[in-house]
């Protein structure tokens, strides 16, 4: 979270009172390795410059920002040179994340736009996580589902929140079936697959 941080605070910089005309460089990097086993594929390295200043071709909106943190043992450094990688649970944690982020940003959007988000209208692209490209599918088949599930709530004038998942059987069963956040047999992955690919070819 440290060059997320970095660029949220470079921002607020520019936009402050103590902003002195200068740009904000922010570099971020990362590196993630494995110890030998089906994990290693995944390990790697990247990072990235941002110059941030007015003007901008990229515009970033920082009070649609949201955040989760939860207490998880799904990836930590105990000792040694690799981390201790609970797969599962570190799959798990994020798609949690993703539904809380997920929620908190569609409130603020509806609050700043005045009216309701609709992915498939309002969202040309989409920038996540991507150790492997499966974790990306089912992020991306979890938003649309979360979003289905909002406005077919809305519709029929539920109040419930876009990571309450009681009423989901009333929505179209193949964005339903992507409601479980774990489930990793192969016929959910392929329907995550399709619902991706259909709307983002």
């Amino acid at each position: 979270y440290g060059g997320t941080l970095a660029v949220l605070n470079a921002i607020h910089w520019v936009e402050s009172r103590s902003w002195d005309g200068r740009y904000a460089l922010v570099v971020a990097t990362d590196i993630s390795v494995y110890a030998p086993g089906p994990a290693r594929p995944t390990s790697g390295a990247g990072a990235v410059a941002l110059l941030i200043g007015p003007d901008a071709p990229l515009v970033l909106e920082p009070e649609l920002n949201s955040t989760h943190m939860r207490h998880a043992y799904d990836f930590y450094k105990p000792s040694g040179p690799f981390p201790s990688v609970d797969g599962p649970l570190s799959v798990y944690s994020y798609l949690l994340a993703l539904d809380a982020c997920f929620g908190r940003f569609k409130q603020k959007w509806e609050v700043s736009r005045k009216r309701a988000l609709h992915l498939t209208d309002d969202v040309d692209f989409y920038a996540f996580h991507a150790p492997y490209n499966k974790l990306v599918m089912k992020a991306h088949a979890r938003l649309l589902y979360l979003d289905a599930f909002d406005n077919n709530n809305n519709k029929h004038g539920s109040t419930s929140s876009s990571t309450n998942d009681n009423n989901s059987s009333s929505i179209n069963p193949v964005l339903a079936a992507c409601s479980d956040q774990s489930n990793p047999t192969t016929p959910i992955i392929r329907m995550q697959r399709d619902i991706s690919s259909h709307h983002h070819p």
